[in-house]
């Protein structure tokens, strides 16, 4: 584990690393759409960057899936932030990026879609928290052998999503289980590996791992995109094995960092993440153009990395001001 003067940092270090990596998915989207020169470098970045979202929630597991969990106070504490703030970046959203912005096209787009593409993740989090006390009661009310039972369920329900994406066939909906197959199972993972973590202490192994399943990403996601004639999302998919192992690997690897500077400066960002999150596509937006016809005259390889910094760099600042602003800090 990762401490500092009896602190634990690994769970900071793991949000600023899934953030940065939320911020790379985003930034490589503009150049991953259609095949170009750059598509392979940008396609290497976009597989690093997958397994942001499920580490996001696996850290939620990790903090929020409690033996002694009471329903009422845990919907008591998150359901008023979490629909709060979905309504203030759903406004702030609708309101600078729609073309004829009213109140009732607001409420139209925030119960019939989204407001801008990233803001899924608020309302999905809704959803997590509505069954955090049953992943909850489900963790604890299991034997060791019995959760490890379900982990490997959990793997092998994921499958079905990539499955449906590489062939078709919904398997979930053949057998009545789409409300089973979410995203949600990735807190019980987080739990699970995050409790395993001082018995699996190979730094080598997990950074093989990572390494692995990031090449094996990149290497059949370019491979599926050429077969089928245009760029695929299949082997990025949230509930692909490449990105579950990814997920899981480098947040054990986060447990084993022992770099004082670094645990102290990702504990600093790391109260900032959400609000990097939600605010960084505000600043992505109007800067594409100019990202786009500047990258044609650098190395992709080093040029769009160095955008991901800098727009998460930016999207701090930004965020500091925020929250230092007592009715906004609510919301961030």
């Amino acid at each position: 584990m990762s401490t500092v003067a009896g602190r634990s940092y690994d769970i900071d270090l793991a949000r600023t690393l899934s953030c940065f990596l939320v911020v790379m998915t985003h930034v490589t989207a503009y150049w991953n759409y259609k095949f170009q020169p750059v598509w392979e470098v940008v396609n290497f970045y976009n597989s690093l960057s997958r397994c942001a979202v499920p580490i996001f929630i696996m850290i939620s597991g990790i903090l929020l899936v409690k033996k002694d969990i009471d329903p009422a106070t845990f919907y008591k504490k998150k359901f008023p932030k979490a629909i709060a703030a979905l309504l203030a970046w759903s406004a702030f959203y609708y309101i600078f990026y729609d073309n004829n912005p009213t109140i009732t096209g607001f409420f139209i787009k925030i119960l019939t879609g989204q407001a801008m593409y990233h803001l899924w993740y608020l309302y999905f989090l809704l959803g997590m928290y509505l069954i955090t006390p049953i992943i909850s009661l489900a963790y604890f009310g299991m034997s060791d052998k019995q959760r490890l039972f379900f982990f490997i369920t959990i793997i092998v329900l994921f499958q079905f999503n990539v499955i449906k994406s590489l062939t078709g066939l919904s398997l979930q909906s053949k057998f009545n289980m789409d409300s089973i197959v979410t995203l949600s199972w990735y807190m019980f993972v987080g739990k699970y590996v995050y409790d395993l973590k001082d018995k699996i202490r190979s730094k080598i192994v997990l950074s093989v791992m990572f390494i692995s399943s990031i090449a094996f990403t990149a290497i059949m996601n370019e491979w599926y995109s050429h077969y089928i004639g245009s760029p695929s999302q299949a082997f990025l998919d949230n509930f692909a094995l490449n990105t579950f192992i990814a997920a899981c690997s480098l947040l054990l690897l986060s447990t084993k960092v022992n770099f004082t500077y670094l645990n102290k400066i990702s504990h600093k960002i790391s109260g900032y993440t959400f609000a990097i999150y939600c605010i960084h596509p505000a600043i992505l937006i109007p800067l594409k153009q100019t990202v786009w016809e500047l990258s044609w005259g650098n190395s992709m390889t080093y040029f769009l990395p160095l955008v991901c910094v800098f727009m998460f760099i930016i999207s701090l600042c930004i965020s500091y001001i925020l929250k230092s602003i007592p009715v906004i800090r609510y919301v961030c």
